[in-house]
């Protein structure tokens, strides 16, 4: 399981679309669950991995939890 968490760690770039408006560019640090299977990060997953993540490093821990948080727009939603 720490294997699989640490390795799905991954960094992205891009813009993405909600509903038919292409969204800004933005940044997301995030764990994904499988990388073999090029799954879309979730952040409810990101707070099981996270779990295992803190108790080997809470820096990175912090900022892949600090990376979704940054995706809030000004009404506090994350997409």
């Amino acid at each position: 399981a720490f294997s699989s968490s640490l390795g799905g760690v991954a960094y992205q770039r891009g813009s993405w679309f909600l509903g038919d408006k292409e969204m800004p560019v933005q940044s997301l640090v995030a764990s994904f669950p499988s990388r073999s299977n090029g799954t879309v990060p979730s952040l409810w997953y990101e707070g099981f991995s996270s779990m295992v993540l803190a108790e080997w490093s809470p820096a990175l821990c912090a900022e892949v939890l600090g990376s979704w948080l940054a995706l809030a727009d000004e009404e506090g939603w994350i997409p």
